[in-house]
Parts: structure tokens; C-alpha cells; sequence
């Protein structure tokens, strides 16, 4: 499921709305707007779901869309050691 995130102004600051997640939370400012609705797109990608963030201007012009896609949840072919490695002397 994709999920939309949207950044709006309204009279008393910027709303960011997440219908699909219930999310209506009003911010003073568009950055703190931004960062909140970033932060929840983010979240969504580590939960393997994807969204839309739609930064919108105050004439209602969009600004900006990301999209936050699923991360691949893979284990590294090769992890570093837990330990330092022992009998090693420096060159």
C-alpha cells in the first residue's frame, strides 16, 4: 500500500495529513512540517510499506514529492568481526 503524506498550510501554521495512518498533526513552521512528515515516511519504508511525501507551497502549488520505498531487509554477505583480530602486528 502506498501511503500519502501531505504538507498544507492552513491559518495557524502547516498541517502534515497521512489519512491512510490517521495522521492530521498542525507545526509552526513548513520546515518542522517537512521534517515530521519525512520522519513518518521514513517510518513507513522501515515497516516495508511505501508513501508519498507532498510538500505543498501556500498558493497550494506543489513544492515537492518524494517517495520513501521499502527498504530491502537483506543480512551483508560479510559482516565485519566482533573482536579485534588478535596475533596482527602493524606494518
Amino acid at each position: 500500500m502506498l501511503h500519502a503524506i501531505s504538507v498544507q498550510p492552513d491559518e495557524k501554521g502547516w498541517i502534515v495529513l497521512a489519512p491512510s495512518l490517521g495522521v492530521k498533526q498542525r507545526f509552526a513552521t513548513g520546515a518542522a512540517a517537512e521534517f515530521e512528515a519525512r520522519r513518518i515516511g521514513e517510518h513507513r519504508a522501515d515497516q516495508g510499506e511505501a508513501a508519498e511525501i507532498r510538500i505543498h507551497l501556500k498558493d497550494g502549488g506543489v513544492a515537492a514529492r518524494f517517495v520513501c520505498s521499502p527498504h530491502a531487509r537483506t543480512k551483508l554477505f560479510w559482516e565485519p568481526p566482533a573482536a579485534p583480530l588478535r596475533g596482527l602486528q602493524p606494518a
